[in-house]
């Protein structure tokens, strides 16, 4: 009867159904522990991901601060290369003096470090000119002011990174392959993006 009983069809049916259930049983436990270990990994993709765009981000400000820095400081060695110590101290006049006599004119010419502009010809004749040189002068600082804060404007600009830009045509239906394509980045990058933040 025992040997029967151990060898009968509903034992060994019996016995594989446990075995089996046991084995779903470790498969299901090895299953969460590798979904939660991906999730963790993707998590510090994820940050690293961050990461690496502020440092770009950052990088980028920098660098188009530095280039503003340069053509700034150029415009304005060029300025000073372009005006001559008459013009120069007519331009002090202009913006530093409400008075418009040939006495007060002389004091910025005598500064200018060139002895002609003291010669009393040379005044009267700066006198009757005075007034064309201002505007003249008026319209180039504005010029030169206007360049300048066109500069700064275009420094703060935010800029698109290629993540936004691949989640936004990713949105409006775009596929992987002409996202790739428009951007001009791989594949890869393109498919792991939208896996990771649609």
């Amino acid at each position: 009867m025992f040997i029967k009983k151990y060898f009968s069809a509903k034992g060994v049916l019996s016995d594989i159904k446990q075995e089996a259930e046991k084995i779903i049983i470790e498969i299901n436990r090895e299953t969460d522990n590798a979904i939660t270990l991906m999730e963790a990994k993707i998590s510090q993709v994820k940050d690293i991901i961050a990461t690496a765009e502020k440092k770009v981000i950052l990088y980028e400000n920098t660098f188009i601060q530095k280039e503003n820095e340069k053509q700034i400081y150029q415009q304005l060695t060029n300025y000073e290369k372009t005006n001559t110590p008459m013009q120069k101290a007519i331009n002090v006049y202009k913006f530093n003096s409400s008075q418009n006599s040939v006495e007060d004119l002389s004091l910025f010419t005598e500064n200018a470090g060139t002895s002609d502009f003291k010669n009393s010809e040379k005044l009267t004749s700066v006198n009757k000119k005075k007034k064309t040189d201002d505007q003249t002068l008026e319209l180039d600082f504005n010029e030169k002011k206007e360049e300048i804060t066109i500069i700064k404007k275009e420094q703060i600009e935010p800029k698109v990174s290629v993540q936004e830009q691949i989640i936004k045509l990713a949105k409006e239906g775009f596929t992987p392959e002409l996202i790739a394509s428009k951007l001009s980045v791989s594949i890869n990058v393109v498919t792991m993006t939208i896996d990771l933040y649609l």
